[in-house]
């Protein structure tokens, strides 16, 4: 995301890798993108682990913990995307999950009327009539980041909303919903 955000994205690895080791504008070197350092040091190690991987070489880490650093990273890095995509900075993630800001993936409104129908009734295009004009693809980016960021917390309104749940749904239920809908939209 951060190649794409810049104008620089190659779907080749080993360019991807050149592209990330190279100086940026930015007082940081990195173009003012947070955790930058981090960033090239993960991806220098998937890198390599991709092309000769060694599974051993990870026994004494903790997967919770991995997950966790990884998580930060991503989000950080998708903040960084899409502020740069939408041109301006987002409050927080709540705020991110709102249908009124697009995710890019709005597409055909009365195709995505009708699949909205269809996967999720009549009345969802009269409760999220925003959303329903949408792909509902989106639904899914929009809830992301807060289900990442809030595990096993109280869940935010908008992760219900977007995922068509009834008020009050616990994360636990956000999270089936959401991995329920990413095999259909994914």
């Amino acid at each position: 995301m951060r190649l794409a955000a810049a104008g620089r994205y190659h779907p080749s690895y080993p360019v991807k890798l050149a592209r990330l080791e190279e100086p940026a504008p930015g007082p940081d070197g990195n173009g003012g993108a947070p955790d930058g350092d981090r960033l090239l040091a993960l991806y220098r190690l998937a890198y390599r682990h991709k092309f000769h991987p060694d599974y051993g070489a990870f026994g004494h880490e903790s997967p919770s913990d991995w997950q966790a650093r990884v998580v930060r990273l991503w989000l950080a890095t998708l903040r960084a995307f899409e502020c740069r995509r939408l041109g301006r900075d987002l409050g927080d993630w709540s705020e991110y999950c709102r249908a009124s800001i697009d995710k890019g993936q709005s597409g055909n409104v009365p195709r995505n009327l009708a699949i909205t129908l269809r996967d999720f009734g009549a009345a969802e295009l009269v409760r999220r009539p925003h959303r329903a004009r949408r792909y509902p693809r989106e639904r899914l980016i929009s809830a992301l980041p807060l289900l990442l960021s809030e595990s096993g917390s109280l869940l935010d309104p908008c992760v219900a909303d977007a995922l068509a749940l009834a008020p009050g749904a616990t994360w636990r239920q956000a999270a089936e919903a959401f991995l329920a809908h990413w095999q259909r939209y994914a």
